[in-house]
């Protein structure tokens, strides 16, 4: 009984670090410019558009720098 306990243990975490590694993450810079205030938006699709022809779907935004015409984000995404 102890032993099938034991194998159970194994199993569950062998496996479970298995399906943990199975991740993908990668990061993305977004970048974009304009006269008229849209530069975090461009940014922001840059690194959307990015992401999407890599094959990522979930991203969240780490960080953003915007500036007086300029703007850059970072996004990491996983799959």
């Amino acid at each position: 009984m102890i032993r099938v306990a034991l194998i159970t243990v194994i199993a569950v975490v062998a496996l479970g670090s298995g399906v943990a590694n199975a991740l993908e993450t990668r990061r993305f810079l977004g970048e974009g410019s304009s006269d008229f205030g849209l530069e975090l938006i461009y940014a922001r699709a840059h690194a959307k558009r990015q992401a999407e022809q890599a094959g990522f779907t979930d991203c969240v935004e780490l960080w953003k720098k915007e500036g007086a015409y300029t703007a850059k984000v970072l996004w990491e995404c996983t799959r």
